[in-house]
């Protein structure tokens, strides 16, 4: 049976602890280049990583061999190429407008078209000072994509193709290491995942017992999200009249039912150190136990401080897990996240909470059952 995460009752119970996190100097913050982040060389393998990958092959061999021995599951991701291109932009798109205004400097729209983002100056004058500081969007050493600067004051930035494949390429490796990091949590040591050609990546279940649960995990997005609710509209009204600028309808876990977030996050599944699937002493049904990183609990501390009164939404791959309403500062750095209807499904996203959040889309292109070789 296909185990579902996302269609769950959930709710999340956060534990103060007795320390206190005091909130970071306010200073400014500087743009995050989450479109174009400068290439990092893998680390190598530790010493005991590079003894159990030997051990691993010697007991199983390559887990092409393992398949055509044990049977399992050979599946074929393909990357979705077209997502990663609008999150890629809507990156470039924030980035380009943090640093208008750490520059300040006047603009109107600043919007994604035709494959680029395009930024309307107030002034035309203010292009060559506009444009030197938007370099650090496509920072030399990186991609850097195409620009192109016209006299009215619009100036448009876009990746080349070059660049955009240089892009999914590196995403790609991250997304095989971490496929490979969930399914070594699930326990499948002979699996193997590797990249094919420019968009795709091979996994190979041997002896996968219940491939469409191991499909699941293998392929999930596997993001978390602490956003705040939007309560300037009902979901209702922001059907209606619009959905504000800076805010999303997104649907609900229980019964399907919107509700109106700001895009952006507080948190995410990266400001999560350690998480484990658990039984709750209360009632005795599982539960996920978590901490923030240092960062993180700093981070929660001072949003739960600014926002006493308002609910904060928990959204796992796009869906609104549960939205409680702050009560009180949370100045701790633990929590549980509970309303999972089984211990498999708290232990599949725990996993996917330690294992990390991917990078792209994927679409699942071709899958095959093989079975065991007859002896």
């Amino acid at each position: 049976m296909r185990h579902r995460l996302l269609a769950l009752p959930a709710c999340l119970l956060v534990l103060a602890t007795a320390a206190t996190a005091r909130a970071e100097d306010s200073a400014a913050v500087r743009c995050a280049l989450k479109a174009f982040p400068p290439p990092q060389a893998a680390a190598p393998p530790g010493y005991l990583e590079s003894v159990r990958n030997r051990v691993l092959g010697w007991v199983y061999g390559s887990p092409e061999t393992a398949l055509a021995r044990r049977g399992g599951l050979r599946l074929v991701l393909r990357a979705d190429r077209d997502a990663f291109r609008a999150v890629l932009l809507d990156d470039l798109r924030d980035e380009m407008r943090c640093i208008m205004r750490e520059v300040r400097i006047a603009h109107g729209e600043i919007v994604v078209r035709d494959g680029g983002v395009e930024l309307q100056l107030r002034e035309a004058s203010d292009a060559p000072r506009a444009r030197a500081a938007l370099g650090t969007a496509m920072p030399a050493g990186s991609p850097t994509g195409g620009g192109d600067m016209h006299e009215n004051g619009l100036i448009r930035l876009a990746p080349a193709p070059a660049d955009f494949d240089a892009l999914l390429g590196r995403a790609l490796d991250r997304t095989v290491e971490i496929i490979q990091r969930r399914l070594n949590e699930l326990g499948m040591a002979s699996a193997g995942v590797r990249r094919e050609g420019a968009d795709r990546i091979l996994v190979t279940l041997p002896g996968g017992a219940d491939a469409a649960h191991l499909e699941h995990v293998v392929a999930a997005h596997g993001r978390l999200e602490f956003r705040l609710v939007d309560t300037s509209l009902s979901p209702q009204d922001a059907l209606r009249a619009g959905v504000p600028s800076g805010s999303e309808l997104v649907r609900s876990a229980k019964g399907g039912e919107q509700l109106l977030l700001r895009r952006q996050a507080v948190l995410t599944g990266s400001d999560i150190v350690e998480a484990r699937a658990a039984l709750s002493p209360v009632n005795d049904r599982p539960v996920i136990s978590f901490t923030f990183t240092a960062r993180g609990a700093r981070a929660f501390g001072l949003f739960t401080q600014e926002n006493v009164g308002r609910p904060f939404a928990i959204v796992f791959d796009n869906e609104v897990l549960s939205a409680p309403v702050i009560r009180e500062p949370i100045l701790g750095g633990r929590g549980e996240i509970s309303g999972l209807p089984t211990m498999q499904q708290a232990i599949d996203f725990a996993v996917l909470l330690r294992a990390g959040t991917l990078p792209l889309d994927l679409i699942p292109i071709e899958r095959k059952t093989v079975e065991p070789a007859s002896k």
